[in-house]
C-alpha cells in the first residue's frame, strides 16, 4: 500500500516581554492623545499638574494594563486595588473588581478567583480626573496580600504599538540628553515642571571654570567631545583651532587654579588602593590601562584626567561632584 507522507506543523513560541503593555489615552477632550509604553508593576501615581507620561498633556486620563500573568498551577487567589481613581480588573475576560478607589477604602474581591495552570489574561483599566493613583495586589492560600512579582507578569515583545512608542521616548531622552531645548523652545510640549521638566536641565557651571580645567583641554573638547570621551553627549562645535583656542582663553580668564596640594610619596599608591575599594572600577578604567579596554562594560576611560584638571580642583570634585552641575552622575 502506498502511505502519503507524515507531516509534522510546528509551533513556534512568539517572543515575551516582562512586564505590561499599557496604553495611556486622554479623556474628555476633542483631540485624543494616546502613548504606549512597558510597566514592571501594575501601580501608578500622578500628583495634579503632572501627567503619567510626558506624551500626553495634563487632565482627566485612562490608563489600560493588558499582561499575561503565568502560574505553574491552577491557584484561587484574591485581587486587592488602593489608590484614588476609577479601576476595573477582568481576569480572562471577567471582571472581578469594578468601582472608585478612596483613600483607606480599597476595593477586593469578595471571593478568592481561580487561576488556571499556564497563561491567565489580565486587564486593568485605571481613570482619573488628573491626579489619582492605584496599586494591584493580590494574595494566596499561603501569603498575604503583595504586589505581583514582574517574573509572573508578561506580553508579546513585537507590539507595534510599543515599537513606535520606544521610539519616541529614546527620541525624548536624546533631545534631554544633547540639552536641546536650551536653544530650542517649544512651550506646546513644556508640559509642567514634573512632567517634562528635564528638558531644563543645563550643562556644567562655566563660572569659574579657569580654577578647575586647563585651557589646552578646554579647546580640544569645544572641537569634538567625542574625541576625547566617545559617551560625551556635548556636540561637536563648529570651531576652527583658533575658535576654539580663544573660547578657552575666554573661558579660563574667569577663575585662577588654586595651589596644587603636595602629595605624598605614597599618596599615588595608597588612591591606587581606595580607587578599587570605593568601587570606582564599576564605572571606570584605571587610568593607566589601555584606552580600549572602557569597551568592557562601557566604562569611562580616565587616561584624560592630567590633561584635563587641575590638581586642587580634582580633590574638590571626588569631595563634591554636583557643585558645579547638579545632574552629574558621579556619586559623592
Amino acid at each position: 500500500p502506498r502511505h502519503e507522507p507524515l507531516r509534522l506543523q510546528v509551533f513556534v513560541e512568539a517572543p515575551r516581554a516582562r512586564g505590561a503593555k499599557v496604553t495611556f489615552e486622554t479623556r474628555g477632550r476633542d483631540a485624543r492623545a494616546v502613548h504606549h509604553d512597558r510597566a514592571r508593576l501594575l501601580s501608578l501615581a500622578v500628583e495634579r499638574g503632572e501627567t503619567p507620561t510626558p506624551f500626553l498633556p495634563p487632565g482627566a486620563f485612562r490608563a489600560t494594563y493588558r499582561a499575561t500573568v503565568t502560574l505553574p498551577a491552577r491557584d484561587r487567589m484574591r485581587f486587592r486595588v488602593d489608590g484614588r481613581g476609577e479601576v476595573q480588573l477582568r481576569i480572562g475576560g471577567t471582571t472581578v473588581l469594578d468601582g472608585a478607589l478612596r483613600p483607606n477604602k480599597p476595593l477586593e474581591t469578595a471571593q478568592p478567583v481561580r487561576l488556571q495552570k499556564g497563561a491567565n489574561e489580565l486587564e486593568l483599566t485605571f481613570s482619573c480626573a488628573g491626579d489619582g493613583e492605584f496599586r494591584l495586589f493580590w494574595s494566596g492560600p499561603d501569603f498575604g496580600f503583595e504586589p505581583i512579582a514582574p517574573e509572573l507578569l508578561s506580553f508579546a515583545a513585537d507590539d507595534a504599538e510599543l515599537a513606535r512608542s520606544r521610539e519616541l521616548r529614546e527620541g525624548q531622552q536624546l533631545f534631554v540628553e544633547r540639552r536641546c531645548a536650551r536653544c530650542h523652545e517649544f512651550e506646546e510640549r513644556r508640559i509642567g515642571e514634573t512632567a517634562f521638566g528635564e528638558l531644563d536641565r543645563s550643562g556644567p557651571d562655566l563660572r569659574q571654570i579657569g580654577g578647575r580645567l586647563r585651557s589646552e583641554w578646554i579647546a580640544a573638547w569645544v572641537r569634538d567631545p567625542r574625541a576625547l570621551r566617545p559617551e560625551a553627549t556635548m556636540p561637536a562645535m563648529p570651531f576652527d583651532e583658533q575658535q576654539a583656542a580663544d573660547v578657552a582663553a575666554f573661558l579660563v580668564a574667569s577663575g585662577a587654579a588654586a595651589a596644587a596640594p603636595d602629595f605624598g610619596a605614597e599618596a599615588a599608591q595608597i588612591g591606587a588602593q581606595r580607587f578599587r575599594q570605593r568601587g570606582c572600577v564599576a564605572c571606570h578604567v584605571e587610568p593607566l590601562a589601555a584606552a580600549t579596554a572602557a569597551a568592557l562594560g562601557d566604562r569611562i576611560a580616565l587616561a584624560f584626567v592630567p590633561q584635563k584638571w587641575q590638581p586642587a580642583a580634582l580633590v574638590e570634585y571626588l569631595q563634591e561632584p554636583a557643585r558645579h552641575f547638579d545632574h552629574v552622575r558621579m556619586p559623592d
